[in-house]
């Protein structure tokens, strides 16, 4: 009998964290799951598969002699600078999701529809992927530079206060609420408050950010 995997999930409270949830709870990957977050969303439960799983305190030893097959990060990069290579010492395939091991040379940053072979090493046991924007980008730039023969590009980046998470949702709604008071013509739209969701910031990518 094959054993089953076992599957950790780090941040799992967080907007992201419970994507992944969602996501592997619809393509219905089966594992044994172990839900972490900070101390102060310990003891919590996310529903997960149809019951209640409770999140765990993620501590230094939280991945030790647990046999976990990968680790799913998304809780910042700090938290990812001393937890992820943990895990990868402990056996496990840490996917993360924060800034923190974008520019490390022997990571493979990866976005699965473009550079998959770069799966093909993994030295540290831990792999990166870009920010959102950027994913959203490069894979249909894939499909142009394949099929044009272009190899350059400019792209100005467009941002969203839910970038930052929870906290920028909150900040998000309550800067368009007071830009819809303020603006007659917004206000005249009736359809403002289900797609208007936030304000957008404009900003010109820096050189070399992966």
């Amino acid at each position: 009998m094959t054993e089953k995997r076992r599957i950790a999930v780090v941040g799992a409270t967080g907007m992201v964290g419970r994507m992944f949830l969602k996501i592997l709870e619809e393509h219905k990957i089966v594992a044994e799951y172990s839900l972490f977050a900070s101390a102060r969303s310990a003891g919590t439960t996310l529903p997960f598969f149809g019951k209640e799983c409770e999140v765990q305190e993620l501590r230094e030893d939280s991945f030790r002699d647990k046999g976990f097959s990968y680790a799913l990060f998304s809780a910042g990069g700090a938290i990812s600078a001393v937890y992820a290579p943990l895990a990868a010492a402990s056996g496990a395939i840490v996917i993360d999701n924060s800034s923190q091991w974008r520019m490390d040379p022997l990571i493979p940053l990866v976005v699965p529809e473009v550079n998959p072979d770069a799966l093909s090493s993994i030295p540290k046991g831990i792999v990166a992927n870009p920010n959102c924007s950027t994913i959203q980008a490069v894979v249909p730039l894939k499909s142009w530079t394949t099929h044009s023969g272009s190899n350059e590009s400019s792209i100005r980046r467009i941002r969203r206060y839910p970038a930052q998470g929870k906290r920028g949702i909150r900040i998000s709604k309550t800067d368009f609420a007071a830009r819809f008071r303020r603006n007659s013509r917004i206000r005249s739209q009736g359809t403002a408050f289900r797609t208007l969701t936030s304000s957008w910031i404009t900003e010109t990518p820096k050189k070399n950010k992966r």
